[in-house]
């Protein structure tokens, strides 16, 4: 697959995610193990979260909270915005293509 213009010379970098989906610890607990049963829900955080680290620290520099949600946000957010940015950011330029979901690394 081709690459952007300066990339070129960026190693391939493949990553294993254990859930079946992107979002790391924001992501929302399957309907099927609210008990949080299985390991790669074990951390996933709970639903009325709000972050305490303002979201200036957590946000990309080429796209900002307000750039997705199109308007000024406050600087702590609830968890549910920051997987909705964090999934929509890197659901482009192909960002998620080298993550191979539903693996568990057992040794390395």
């Amino acid at each position: 697959k081709s690459r952007k213009a300066g990339h070129e010379n960026l190693p391939n970098v493949t990553c294993y995610e254990r859930a079946g989906a992107a979002g790391g610890i924001w992501r929302d607990v399957p309907d099927d193990d609210k008990g949080r049963k299985k390991p790669e829900n074990t951390t996933v955080m709970y639903d009325d979260l709000w972050s305490n680290t303002p979201k200036e620290t957590m946000e990309f520099y080429d796209y900002t909270f307000d750039d997705h949600f199109k308007k000024e946000t406050p600087s702590f957010l609830p968890r549910k915005d920051i997987l909705e940015y964090l999934l929509a950011r890197n659901s482009v330029d192909g960002a998620l293509d080298g993550v191979k979901f539903n693996h568990t690394v057992q040794n390395v």
